[in-house]
């Protein structure tokens, strides 16, 4: 075991030129400030006394502002994965009226939809589905038909007028598009199983050419 875990331990370790390469570059800076505080001190004849204390102020003000800019970072990473945690959900099926409270009107929770029966999480689209977006009257629901039909207005809702060929090549793009950029979660139960009626399941077209996000 001794010399198992020795292996392990030596296999994660950096290369040395990798180890005098990050303590290289991470000293560069601070090298850089120093010649060019040497130069202004040279330039404007500055007694050794004063350029003394001016070097170290000057690298004080740059260790602090190096300082908050590491803190925001940290902040910043934090808080991204703070939203993705409560905006992450694990793969399972869903009901419509499940789906439903997926809507994208509750700040603190994920954003969904449905397309040809596949639910995929779209919260990192948040700007398009969430309330206001473009693309808000589908999230919660089963986007194929409106995806087909190119029908995102509120007050239009879905008929039985069933999807014409060129409709369903619309909504086979969209559902590449969905499969490429967000997690599917799982599938829209349908009506034999809990859910949807089958046919609504089956098929509606998507307009993936309209959307960027």
């Amino acid at each position: 075991m001794a010399v198992r875990a020795r292996t392990d331990k030596k296999s994660v370790e950096p290369p040395d030129a990798v180890v005098l390469a990050r303590f290289f570059f991470g000293w560069l800076p601070w090298l850089g400030i120093a010649v060019l505080w040497r130069q202004v001190s040279v330039r404007y004849r500055l007694d050794p006394g004063v350029e003394c204390v001016g070097l170290v102020v000057v690298l004080w003000a740059f260790s602090k502002g190096v300082m908050l800019i590491d803190v925001a970072n940290a902040r910043r990473a934090q808080a991204e994965r703070e939203w993705r945690a409560a905006h992450d959900l694990p793969p399972q099926d869903f009901v419509p009226d499940q789906l439903a409270q997926y809507d994208g009107t509750r700040e603190q929770m994920p954003i969904c939809l449905a397309v040809r029966g596949e639910v995929f999480n779209v919260s990192l689209g948040q700007a398009f589905y969430g309330a206001g977006g473009d693309y808000h009257v589908l999230a919660g629901t089963d986007a194929t038909w409106r995806l087909g039909k190119r029908r995102l207005e509120h007050d239009v809702m879905q008929d039985d007028h069933p999807l014409t060929a060129e409709e369903n090549d619309e909504v086979d793009g969209w559902l590449r598009l969905f499969r490429s950029k967000y997690p599917r979660l799982g599938r829209l139960l349908t009506h034999s199983e809990g859910g949807v009626p089958d046919a609504a399941a089956a098929g509606a077209p998507a307009a993936h050419t309209v959307e960027d996000a």
